[in-house]
């Protein structure tokens, strides 16, 4: 009976021990398929919204758009995401359209990944936008 335990541990070892590629990989794939079973954040936390958020850093935007109940308004052409230092920053090259905490920004990718929705208390205007991100596409 232990000889069986022994063989059977020992042909477990050998599956994720071959090679250092294979250990990487089998690792990884382990991590991601732990992360997707047992999710540790929750969606609504904090701590979900900061790492959300931070994905999107240095993104070069094509244009942005306001969401609006009568339709999406045009704010500017050629923007940039900066992600810093608890803030997360939607700017173009003349002005700032876009500051909320990143703690408190709903992001969200588009269906298509070509942008982003930010919504939160912008710190500009002083209310609740949501704001639509069109990244640039480079070839």
């Amino acid at each position: 009976m232990r000889a069986f335990f022994l063989l059977f541990f020992l042909l477990f070892l050998r599956l994720f021990l071959d090679r250092a590629e294979e250990r990487i990989y089998n690792g990884n794939m382990f991590k991601k398929l732990y992360k997707k079973l047992f999710p540790d954040r929750y969606y609504a936390s904090p701590a979900y919204r900061k790492e959300a958020s931070a994905r999107f850093d240095s993104k070069i935007l094509k244009y942005v758009t306001e969401r609006l109940e009568t339709g999406d308004v045009v704010l500017c052409k050629d923007a940039y995401i900066c992600v810093k230092s608890g803030w997360v920053f939607v700017n173009s090259e003349t002005e700032s359209i876009f500051k909320c905490a990143d703690d408190q920004v709903q992001s969200g990718e588009l269906m298509s990944h070509d942008g982003v929705i930010f919504t939160g208390y912008d710190e500009i205007q002083g209310k609740e936008r949501s704001i639509v991100c069109y990244f640039k596409y480079y070839r």
